[in-house]
């Protein structure tokens, strides 16, 4: 990775965090340089993301917005999606966090990891689902011909 953003310009020191460390919320929070990690998709990035999920000091680093990104807008927008009751609310509120996202890069995503569910011709019922649900959520509904 360091070795494509020295070819885009960038200078790049590499650094390993030591096993022992990697849990060490401060070591991720406060290191210089790029934190690659995983992190919750859908609906549940929401709740590492926002200014009072900043890992800093005065929380004893218990915040999982490791990056310090902070932005009041962003915490409107989280707010708004929290208490949004009706789904294109939601899909619009989203929409915006995104293109806030989109606009200042406080992070970069750079895999989406897919799982695909694979189902015989014989089978109906399976559906387009949320991310963070079961692919089986309506199992009941399913039938075999």
């Amino acid at each position: 990775l360091a070795s494509g953003w020295r070819k885009g310009g960038f200078d790049f020191t590499e650094y390993v965090v030591p096993n022992a460390q990697t849990q060490d919320n401060q070591v991720k929070s406060s290191y210089p340089g790029i934190l690659m990690s995983a992190t919750a998709g859908g609906e549940n990035a929401f709740n590492s993301m926002g200014t009072s999920n900043v890992s800093r000091p005065e929380n004893q680093w218990r915040g999982r917005a490791w990056d310090g990104y902070a932005n009041p807008e962003l915490d409107r927008l989280i707010a708004a999606f929290t208490t949004a009751l009706d789904p294109a609310d939601r899909v619009r509120v989203a929409s915006d966090v995104v293109r806030l996202y989109s606009r200042e890069l406080p992070s970069i995503s750079l895999f989406f990891p897919v799982t695909p569910l694979v189902f015989t011709s014989d089978l109906s019922g399976p559906m387009v689902r949320p991310a963070e649900s079961s692919p089986t959520w309506n199992i009941h509904e399913w039938t075999l011909r």
